[in-house]
C-alpha cells in the first residue's frame, strides 16, 4: 500500500479550486456498496440541500437499493450511471480500492470530492485527510462535508414507510398489537449471534405471550430454515424471507423493536427510528455503533473488534439470549 501511495503522488494532482456554490448546479453522490453504507450515507442529502438550496441531487446506488428512497425527498436515486453533466461529484468511500476515486474522476466535474487514503487524492479536486483513527461513520461524513462550508454534526439518516405500506406489512404478518422483529442475517457469518441462541430469545419471548416475526433476504434463507427447526413451537411464529425491501421496511417500521446483529439491517432499522437491540462482535464499533435514540447494544465480553471476515474467536458466543431479552424488556418497558 505505500508503494501505491507513492506511485499515485507522482500523477499530476487535479487542480483544486475553490467551491463556488451558486456555480453548483447538479451534484451526484456514489455509493455501490452495501444496505449500511447506502443507508448511513444518505445521510449526506439533506446537509447538501442546506449548502446548495437550488442544486439537483442525484444519488447513485445498486438496483436492489433504490427502494429505500421511494418515499423520500430531494433528490433523486438512480441504479445505472447517470449521463448528466455534474458540477460536484462525491465519493465517500473511505476505504483504500481506486475504483470509486476513479469512476468519481470519470464525470469530469469542475468539483470533485472523496478521502485522500493512500494517495487516492490524485483523484480529486478537493481531497480530504482521512481521520487518524476510527470515528463514528457520521463524523467521517461531517468531516468529507467540510471543505463545502459545512460545519457541525450531520444528523441521523431518515427514511419513510407510508401508511398504505404499513397496512399491507399488518395484512402480511397477521399481527394486530406489538411484536418484536428478528433480523438474523449479516454480511458475514462471523457478524452473526448464534442461531441457537436467536432461537432461545424467539421461545422466551413467544412463552410470555408476545409477537415474534422473522425476516430475511433470500441470502438468509439456510440461517432462517435452521433458527425455525430449533424453536419449539415454531407455528407460534411469522417468518418471511425474500419479500421486497419496501415491504421489510414496512414491518420493521411497524416493529416494537428490532433485534438484530451490527449489519446493514442494523441501519436500516435506525433510519426508521425503530428501537434496537443489536450484537456486536469483530465489527468495530467506532464506526459501526447505531445512531439514534433507544439502540440498545450488546458487545461481546473480551472482544478485540478485529474485523476480520474470518475471525475464529467466536465471541458472540459469550452473548446470553437471557441478557439480550433483558435489553428487550427494558426498551419495552413503559416510561
Amino acid at each position: 500500500m505505500a508503494i501505491r501511495t507513492i506511485l499515485l503522488r507522482l500523477l499530476p494532482q487535479g487542480v483544486h479550486q475553490e467551491i463556488v456554490h451558486g456555480n453548483v448546479q447538479r451534484i451526484l453522490v456514489i455509493r455501490l456498496d452495501r444496505l449500511g453504507d447506502v443507508v448511513l450515507t444518505s445521510a449526506i442529502i439533506p446537509e447538501l440541500n442546506r449548502l446548495f438550496p437550488h442544486a439537483k441531487i442525484d444519488y447513485w446506488v445498486r438496483e436492489q437499493f433504490v427502494q429505500l428512497f421511494e418515499q423520500s425527498s430531494g433528490f433523486s436515486v438512480c441504479s445505472g450511471r447517470p449521463v448528466a453533466t455534474y458540477d460536484l461529484v462525491i465519493d465517500p468511500m473511505l476505504d483504500y480500492p481506486l475504483e470509486s476515486a476513479k469512476r468519481a474522476a470519470s464525470f469530469n466535474a469542475k468539483w470533485t470530492l472523496g478521502f485522500d487514503v493512500a494517495g487516492k487524492g490524485r483523484y480529486f479536486s478537493m481531497p480530504v485527510k482521512p481521520p487518524e483513527k476510527s470515528e463514528l461513520f457520521l463524523k467521517s461524513i461531517a468531516r468529507l462535508l467540510k471543505p463545502l462550508g459545512f460545519i457541525g454534526d450531520v444528523a441521523a439518516p431518515s427514511l419513510n414507510v407510508s401508511a398504505l405500506e404499513r397496512g399491507d406489512a399488518r395484512e402480511l404478518i397477521g399481527l394486530d398489537g406489538a411484536y418484536t422483529l428478528v433480523h438474523p442475517g449479516a454480511f458475514y457469518p462471523t457478524q452473526r449471534w448464534p442461531e441457537a441462541h436467536m432461537a432461545q430469545v424467539i421461545d422466551m419471548l413467544t412463552r410470555q405471550g408476545r409477537g415474534v416475526v422473522v425476516v430475511g433476504t433470500d441470502s438468509d434463507r439456510t440461517v432462517m430454515e435452521k433458527i425455525r427447526r430449533l424453536l419449539d413451537d415454531p407455528d407460534d411464529v411469522c417468518f418471511l424471507c425474500g419479500e421486497s425491501l419496501r415491504m421489510v421496511m414496512a414491518v420493521m417500521a411497524e416493529a416494537a423493536v428490532v433485534l438484530c446483529n451490527n449489519s446493514g439491517p442494523l441501519h436500516l432499522a435506525t433510519a426508521l427510528k425503530v428501537p434496537t437491540v443489536s450484537t456486536l462482535g469483530p465489527t468495530n464499533p467506532h464506526i459501526w455503533w447505531p445512531v439514534g435514540e433507544n439502540q440498545s447494544v450488546i458487545v461481546a465480553e473480551n472482544c478485540i473488534h478485529c474485523e476480520r471476515s474470518d475471525c475464529t474467536r467466536r465471541c458472540l458466543e459469550h452473548i446470553k439470549p437471557e441478557l439480550v431479552v433483558d435489553h428487550i424488556d427494558k426498551l419495552l418497558e413503559p416510561e
